[in-house]
């Protein structure tokens, strides 16, 4: 029960869906990585080329804060998975509880690890902390409560998404002088830094948590596993989110491409339309992702009741 899944009986939708979430995260922190070069709103180079151009407009408008909202819905979704197989199997609660709790406590342990060693913009941490909230608190609760706990969420999410907006300097000073291009002085910046982003990392995890609501919605009706029994509102749903997606992505991208030039407030705020609309494109990605369903499985049309999982039934 608690190896995987053989081929026949997975579904393949999700799975190639969080490869191109990840890829799409992989292609939208790129220029983060960059050395030596000043960044204007949205984090792109403020000198560059007309290739460069294209490739910010693209992905600034389709990938930007649209790739890792789909990843999120999917890690939510998959824990959600994971308890469905386990409730199936007859495992009760706290044994179940106790499983997914572990997993999301090495994630988290693995992401601190990395995010001293190798990589400060690790989201191991936030992830394996998002998941020990969704198993903790939010696994069980009803639709309503959790479009509650989104909502909340919505606006510290959005305040997050307005700092894509600032420009980024030149800079190579380091702590005592050390630089950050190092190894040596990297890795005492991030070492010096960590309690700092334990202490955030539950502010990290509201800012995640609207797009993993909108996971665990869509993973206790099947939509991703059994997408034909919903196609008119799918299809609703990816035709609209792409278009608010696309629309509310246009400020930034503008800005970032210099084709305006805006106060300081106003790149926040473009950038804050940015993340908020990413929303909708997360939604209209996953509406319009084709589904593949696993052979001899039944459809999943409402959540488990989670009020019986107590080992007696």
């Amino acid at each position: 029960m608690t190896g995987p899944l053989p081929r026949t009986e997975r579904a393949l939708a999700p799975d190639l869906a969080r490869g191109l979430a990840l890829l799409g995260i992989a292609l939208a922190n790129a220029p983060l990585h960059l050395t030596g070069l000043a960044l204007g709103p949205g984090f792109r180079p403020e000198e560059a080329g007309p290739a460069d151009r294209v490739v910010d407009a693209v992905v600034g408008t389709f990938v930007d804060d649209r790739a890792f909202p789909v990843f999120t819905a999917l890690f939510a979704f998959g824990i959600v998975v994971m308890s469905r197989r386990m409730w199936d199997a007859g495992l009760p609660w706290p044994q179940a509880r106790a499983v997914l709790l572990r997993r999301c406590a090495w994630l988290a342990v693995f992401g601190l690890v990395h995010g001293v060693l190798l990589f400060d913009g690790d989201i191991l941490l936030s992830y394996g902390v998002l998941g020990l909230g969704v198993v903790g608190i939010w696994l069980r609760a009803s639709d309503r409560a959790l479009l509650w706990w989104g909502g909340l969420a919505l606006p510290l999410a959005v305040g997050f998404a307005a700092f894509d907006g600032f420009s980024t300097p030149v800079g190579e000073e380091g702590l005592f002088g050390l630089s950050s291009e190092t190894f040596a002085g990297g890795l005492l910046l991030r070492a010096v830094g960590a309690p700092a982003l334990l202490a955030v990392s539950p502010l990290l995890v509201l800012m995640l948590l609207p797009p993993a609501v909108l996971g665990l919605l869509a993973a206790r009706r099947g939509v991703l596993e059994r997408p034909e029994e919903d196609l008119p509102l799918l299809r609703r749903v990816a035709l609209g989110g792409i278009a608010v997606s696309v629309l509310g992505a246009l400020p930034l991208v503008a800005a970032s491409l210099q084709l305006v030039a805006w106060p300081t407030w106003a790149d926040a705020a473009a950038a804050a339309l940015h993340g908020l609309t990413g929303l909708a494109g997360a939604a209209a990605f996953l509406a319009g992702w084709p589904g593949s369903s696993p052979s001899g499985r039944p459809a999943v049309r409402s959540r488990v009741r989670w009020s019986r999982w107590d080992g007696v039934r």
